[in-house]
């Protein structure tokens, strides 16, 4: 036998609504968990998925416990008893088991448990059991279909005996015993009739008020949920306005309901709901929509959370607890019923000779046998119409009824597992959905007719807008009741539209324009995992804006080929990348143009003489060094100018040093040359 250690003394409780659901091959190998699987063991998917089933046996149990599931499941009988398991992380939790056979065409594939939450009355009796197995003190019990019996198992072969065979022996005995046979039913069915109507009357009409308080109860939290994920205020008035009637009723039936109270501790029940049921109302629900009605989402949202889920819990809680209630005081009744039809079988077999006692005995016994089962199939049945799937089945005749009852346990648990998986898809459908709904892209599917079965608000958006140009075309068009609708009314050629459809295995993408609107739709098949075809999907995307934006970009490009960086973009109608695209290309070419307008005034000036002038705005980058480096010539030519300058001004002045000279040697010329003269006379 298989130890998983370690282990802890920490013990995890289930919640009254979790079910624990897992499937297994023939040899005992994981073929399916559910979620309250995972999150109680502890485990993830891939850990569990493929291993035996005794991945979760915790040390405590007996090896006689399991041996006899296996027996049982084997020989093809359900099997109910309780188990301890190991969480992943040493810790253990209790459930009550009902595992049962597999079959696909008459043939056992496999095996599937249910398992839901026990009480702490059947673990305790059921630990101690358990402890004198483990430590080889059992004595002579042993563990049949997951019950602990003991004694030689006489009682288990009368019990297994066929109807057939009892009624043989009891036919015999019914002859002489007639009259005080019908005697005995007709008092036991008197009293039966009795008890009956107090069942009906104190519990099982209470029980219609307390359900239909919890279904109004969760109709109110799932309005409260459906107004925070769509907070438009005429949905939240919507919701809000059946909210409100659902609190009138829920006030209403309460108050019937407590006007039929009688027993003190169904009223100390019922004073907790009131109390916590108000404050939910107050604080919780109406808390919400007032926020949601003054457009404080976030605000509602923290109420939601912090309010009226704790609240919710607590009213939840007392509903079951009333409902519990109901139950087992119908429980009581039947006890007292039983009882009081036992004291007055004893009665009236006491009155009997003793000749007369086995015969007597044993009709009861016959009756018991098959009226028991049915009342009890009976019971069960009700218990399940109202969405109870853990109900417990006495599995351990094997006569005609007690067959019946055992398909009664199976197809109760089947049910469980279905419901438990029908809850889990719906909740992925649901999530999907919504999903869908509120995604930017347009989403249509029709089904293999061509009849449109879902478009989210972004089609239905789409649409809307481009629907006068549609009508031009499809007079028939309605973006407002696409759903239900043949998708043939759309089209001018509906049977290339029906053979297109009928025939492609791939995805399909078409560019319309449609009166100025430019639309492109990408069809995919939607085909199962058995190849079958199930219809198509339609994504929906207006261009409109994309194309639009590509044309004025394109023509903004071809006049900056042209050195015209003057055309703008306008920004009108845009928003998100095409508004932030448009604007930096506007400032793209406004820098160009005044960064290049800056560049050829400086020029012009230049050219013309002026050295002046510089570039003074503030350029980045490429920009940036073109304005330096202007600049910088700008300095450099000036500075050669002034050079050039300076040395004119020298060669000037040097100049007229040289002529004064010449001036001063031309005067000194001719004064020697007067003088020469004047020597020449004065030889002369």
């Amino acid at each position: 036998m298989r130890s998983n250690l370690p282990v802890t003394q920490n013990e995890i409780i289930l919640r009254d609504d979790q079910m624990i659901v897992s499937k297994t091959d023939l040899k005992g190998q994981i073929t399916y968990i559910n979620r309250d699987f995972l999150d109680i063991s502890g485990f993830t998917e891939s850990e569990l998925m493929g291993q035996p089933h005794n991945i979760v046996r915790h040390p405590d149990m007996p090896e006689a416990a399991f041996a006899d599931l296996w027996r049982t499941l084997k020989a093809g009988r359900p099997w109910i008893g309780l188990v301890k398991n190991r969480c992943k992380n040493g810790d253990y939790y209790w459930v009550e088991a009902h595992a049962t056979p597999l079959y696909e065409s008459g043939q056992v594939v496999g095996y599937m448990s249910v398992r839901k939450k026990p009480t702490r009355q059947q673990i305790d009796a059921t630990e101690g059991v358990y402890r004198q197995f483990r430590e080889n003190r059992a004595g002579g019990m042993r563990i049949e279909l997951g019950r602990v019996v003991s004694g030689a198992g006489i009682g288990r072969k009368f019990a297994d005996m066929s109807i057939k065979a009892k009624l043989t022996w009891v036919m015999l005995l019914l002859s002489v015993m007639s009259v005080v046979i019908g005697v005995m039913g007709l008092m036991g069915m008197s009293k039966t009739n009795e008890g009956l109507r107090d069942v009906y009357e104190l519990h099982m009409v209470g029980l219609s008020d307390v359900t239909g308080i919890n279904r109004n109860v969760l109709r109110n939290r799932i309005l409260t949920e459906g107004a925070l994920l769509d907070p438009t205020p005429d949905n939240v008035a919507k919701k809000f306005e059946e909210m409100k009637a659902n609190i009138a009723t829920i006030t209403k039936s309460a108050e019937e309901y407590k006007a039929r109270m009688t027993d003190p501790e169904q009223k100390q029940i019922f004073e907790r709901f009131a109390t916590d049921r108000g404050n939910f109302v107050r604080e919780g629900l109406l808390g919400v929509m007032e926020q949601l009605k003054a457009g404080k989402v976030d605000e509602a949202r923290k109420i939601f959370f912090e309010k009226t889920e704790p609240l919710n819990g607590k009213v939840v809680e007392h509903v079951n607890n009333l409902r519990k209630y109901h139950v087992e005081g119908a429980k009581r009744e039947f006890a007292e019923a039983t009882a009081r039809y036992e004291s007055s079988r004893t009665a009236a077999i006491a009155l009997i000779v003793a000749g007369l006692l086995l015969a007597v005995s044993s009709a009861v016994v016959l009756i018991r046998s098959i009226v028991g089962p049915l009342g009890e199939a009976t019971d069960i049945f009700t218990k399940i119409s109202q969405g109870q799937y853990g109900n417990f089945v006495d599995i351990t005749k094997n006569d005609e009824t007690g067959k019946f009852l055992q398909s009664l346990e199976v197809m109760q648990t089947k049910l469980g597992f279905d419901v438990a998986e029908a809850a889990r898809v719906a909740d992925e459908t649901l999530r999907i959905k919504i999903a869908l709904d509120n995604v930017s892209t347009g989403v249509m599917i029709a089904n293999n007719e061509r009849t449109v079965i879902y478009a989210n608000k972004s089609v239905q958006k789409i649409l809307k807008g481009a629907e006068a140009a549609i009508r031009q075309q499809l007079p028939n068009f309605d973006a407002e009741k696409m759903m239900g609708v043949n998708i043939d009314t759309f089209h001018k050629n509906p049977a290339h539209q029906a053979n297109l459809l009928a025939t492609f295995t791939s995805t399909y993408v078409a560019n319309l324009e449609i009166g100025g609107r430019y639309l492109r739709v990408t069809a995919s098949p939607v085909i199962n995992a058995r190849n079958d075809r199930l219809g198509a999907v339609a994504e929906w995307l207006d261009r409109t804006n994309e194309v639009m934006v590509e044309k004025e970009v394109a023509g903004i490009v071809e006049g900056a080929l042209r050195g015209d960086f003057v055309t703008r973009l306008s920004l009108e109608g845009k928003e998100g990348f095409f508004k932030q695209l448009s604007e930096g290309l506007n400032q793209l070419s406004e820098v160009t143009q005044t960064g290049l307008t800056d560049v050829a005034r400086v020029l012009q000036l230049v050219a013309a003489g002026d050295l002046t002038q510089k570039i003074d705005a503030d350029y980045q980058g490429i920009f940036g060094q073109l304005k330096d480096d202007t600049n910088t010539t700008i300095e450099r030519l000036r500075e050669v100018v002034g050079r050039i300058k300076d040395a004119t001004e020298a060669i000037n002045i040097a100049s007229q040093e040289i002529a004064a000279g010449n001036q001063d040697l031309s005067s000194r010329t001719e004064e020697q040359a007067s003088s020469l003269e004047e020597t020449s006379s004065a030889m002369e």
